[in-house]
């Protein structure tokens, strides 16, 4: 599967997690997830992984001590 990386505004293969490392596509800033390179923001724009109740989910789960965001 493929989208569009909002930066360069190139279609972009998305995130596999079969053969690509978390790490070198995401980074956790409080609780919004931010894509670093082409296919990590292609993939947070698709799955609308900052929309306002993942957000809060995240931060009420953080709260409550049951999501350790690796922080």
């Amino acid at each position: 599967m493929t989208a569009v990386d909002p930066e360069s505004e190139l279609v972009t293969p998305l995130f596999n997690p079969r053969s690509d490392h978390w790490s070198e596509h995401f980074a956790l800033v409080g609780v919004e997830i931010v894509g670093l390179t082409p296919v990590g923001r292609a993939t947070v724009r698709l799955l609308r992984m900052n929309d306002a109740e993942y957000v809060e989910l995240r931060r009420e789960l953080r709260v409550r001590g049951e999501l350790d965001l690796g922080d």
